[in-house]
């Protein structure tokens, strides 16, 4: 194609320029969730130019701040480790340098372990060996690393870094594998949630002492991963019935009334089938009350359940004020 023909006939004819302008602004809305910025803003944003990889004019406003380090702590929606993890989702090698050098005397708000998670998790391999490289004497938390590594859903950075923590588990402190069991530090768990079924089958050759401190069944039921939980139910029934699923409120709830609580249908029929265990003394009263699910109610109708304790005028949700109406007729109509 010749350049010089296309800018001339394309470029400068003002129509068709207008109606490739258009559509390229369409698709960056849809790439940038709706938001557009304007060029003089986003030369004045830190975080939008390491979003969008501008190093030169990171440095620049770098350079135009003397006073960038008492800027940063109190600017309001600016923070270090978020214009890093800016760098970890789209940036460089280089931009992601220049900015630890920026920020070196900043700890302990800036940490290589924190930028070394959001690398396991952004998938950017080629920043995990560099910080792994450059930085071979620091000490790395290879366990946090590692929680993070199924997020990226690349086996390589999930083999890489139980690996390099199995090699170092002696020397690092073990004590909060055994003793926390929060969705933020079981691997088990980031499996689950992405829905990693060839993840989940290599941590229990790999890492199978932290299957016990996970939470399998929450965390894929609340990514609403059909398919791991039916790969959980078929293989790790003994964890179906496990009270680990606690609400905001820290009751404890059972997987299958977590489902309910998530109002994901195909999850709650399947561990219902599963014969999965509820606290709720009466599900299809439940379900009636709080959720409106007409799907999930004629399903638990025809296992024959009934609302023998909950009367039509307890019931809240107009969807299954509309099914019990229906269910009225049919048996008035029987």
């Amino acid at each position: 194609m010749d350049k010089q023909i296309f800018s001339k006939v394309i470029l400068n004819n003002k129509y068709i320029n207008s109606i490739i302008f258009n559509y390229v602004s369409e698709i960056s809305l849809i790439f940038n969730r709706g938001k557009h910025y304007k060029w003089n803003d986003l030369i004045e944003n830190p975080n939008l130019l390491a979003a969008n990889n501008y190093l030169d004019l990171l440095k620049q406003w770098f350079k135009k701040r003397d006073d960038y380090l008492s800027w940063w702590d109190n600017k309001d929606g600016h923070t270090m480790i978020g214009l890093l993890q800016n760098v970890m989702m789209s940036g460089g090698i280089d931009m992601m340098t220049f900015l630890i050098e920026q920020f070196k005397d900043r700890q302990p708000k800036f940490t290589l372990n924190s930028l070394l998670e959001s690398a396991c998790r952004f998938n950017r391999i080629d920043l995990i060996r560099y910080l792994l490289s450059e930085y071979s004497l620091f000490k790395w938390d290879y366990y946090s690393a590692m929680v993070f590594a199924p997020y990226s859903k690349n086996m390589e950075i999930l083999e890489m870094m139980v690996d390099l923590y199995n090699a170092t588990s002696i020397a690092q402190d073990n004590s909060y594998v055994e003793s926390k069991t929060s969705s933020t530090k079981n691997v088990f768990n980031s499996a689950a949630f992405v829905g990693s079924v060839q993840m989940i089958e290599y941590l229990c050759k790999e890492r199978l002492e932290d299957l016990q401190h996970s939470d399998l069944y929450r965390m894929a039921i609340d990514a609403g991963q059909v398919e791991t939980v039916r790969y959980l139910i078929a293989n790790f029934s003994h964890l179906k019935d496990v009270d680990k699923c606690k609400s905001s409120s820290g009751t404890v709830r059972l997987p299958l009334d977590f489902a309910l609580t998530k109002k994901n249908t195909d999850i709650t029929i399947m561990l219902i089938e599963a014969n999965c265990k509820t606290n709720f003394t009466n599900i299809l009263g439940t379900v009636a009350n709080y959720y409106g699910d007409c799907k999930l109610m004629d399903y638990l109708y025809s296992r024959g359940h009934r609302l023998e304790s909950y009367p039509l005028d307890d019931v809240t949700m107009f969807d299954s004020i509309l099914w019990l109406d229906h269910m009225v007729v049919n048996l008035l109509l029987q």
